[in-house]
């Protein structure tokens, strides 16, 4: 029987969550329920499939991002409360707006948590009291193991439920955008990154490897962030001597066919939740190299993909991982990303219903 779900995110922003998110809400819909996604300020990167309904709510306008006065966020999410009454849904799920969604009530709402809490070297304590504060009493959905087990042993939250449901890919859909034309003149061979450029993804890290690698082939990196973020990385790339081999690509809506060319794609974070691009990496056939941070990669990489999960702090068994790599790129069989598709996934979001009940 179809169900309503109403999704709620702050943003479309160019972030992994956004892009879940909508293949998620898409996927539902597919499956005959009826989706509706709000967003709280018209800003995209990701443009929604042409027969999901998407809403702006605009309430988060540029005076209430500038103000932390709680009774603004009580007043947004009183706005948001009576717009979700309308929709009368079964499940409600927000993500990437808990700054609002905290003041939500109701049995069917769960906050989707789809990154590291505590994996924050300057604001610990901070996160910690955060997530506390936010979650506590809440119905949660974590895409992995990992931020789980952090939330109820590490933060010690007492949540009313938690669950793992991880994020749902369309094989078919990325495999199809894969073997598109990318338009773009990329080397004969080379490494490639994608995701935003922010000091979490640690791109110096992945510089300084791939430097010590002695790898033949280039570095792509696609993606944007902070120009003083991006211009501090072009700076250290002058200073390893491989600023002629590393490529800024910017943004692409579709990253897939430099994907599916790659020798093999990279990450290299301080921290992740269920890291898309090692999984939508996978389902390209492109094998993938990534440190072993909180959370998300050890779940990925199993079996033998393990000699390519390298410890965090271990720059140089990174850079042998890339060489090794270079000299030979291991094929990629859907049995290393089966769990993840959306035939696998999509049905637990349909039994978050039942929770409700």
């Amino acid at each position: 029987m179809p169900k309503r779900f109403v999704f709620i995110v702050e943003d479309l922003y160019g972030g992994g969550a956004q892009k879940v998110l909508l293949n998620t809400a898409e996927g539902l819909r597919q499956r005959g329920h009826h989706v509706k996604v709000f967003l709280l300020i018209d800003r995209r990167d990701f443009e929604p499939p042409v027969g999901l309904s998407i809403e702006n709510l605009n309430l988060a306008t540029r005076f209430v991002r500038s103000v932390s006065w709680s009774l603004v966020d009580r007043w947004v999410a009183s706005k948001i409360e009576a717009r979700i009454q309308q929709e009368n849904p079964d499940v409600v799920i927000t993500c990437s707006c808990d700054r609002f969604a905290r003041f939500l009530s109701g049995e069917n709402i769960f906050h989707w948590i789809h990154s590291s809490i505590l994996n924050n070297r300057r604001g610990y304590q901070r996160a910690k009291r955060k997530a506390l504060q936010f979650y506590s009493g809440r119905r949660l959905i974590c895409v992995s193991e990992g931020i789980k087990h952090e939330l109820l042993h590490e933060i010690h939250l007492k949540p009313r439920d938690i669950r793992v449901i991880y994020n749902p890919f369309d094989a078919l859909s990325i495999s199809v955008q894969a073997k598109g034309n990318s338009h773009l003149q990329l080397p004969t061979k080379y490494f490639v990154s994608v995701g935003r450029i922010e000091p979490r993804k640690r791109l110096d890290r992945m510089l300084r490897a791939y430097a010590q690698s002695g790898a033949q082939s280039d570095l792509v990196i696609v993606g944007t962030g902070h120009e003083k973020e991006i211009s501090k990385l072009k700076k250290l790339a002058g200073q390893l001597s491989i600023q002629t081999r590393v490529h800024w690509l910017g943004f692409l809506k579709n990253p897939y066919p430099v994907i599916r060319q790659a020798q093999a794609l990279l990450l290299t974070s301080d921290r992740e939740g269920l890291p898309t691009v090692l999984i939508e990496s996978l389902i390209c056939r492109t094998p993938v190299i990534s440190v072993d941070c909180p959370t998300g990669p050890s779940e990925i990489l199993i079996g033998r993909w393990k000699e390519f999960l390298v410890p965090m702090t271990e720059e140089k068994n990174l850079a042998e991982a890339i060489g090794k790599m270079d000299q030979q790129r291991p094929e990629v069989q859907e049995l290393d990303y089966r769990r993840f598709l959306s035939e696998e996934t999509l049905p637990q979001f349909e039994k978050l219903t039942e929770a409700t009940k």
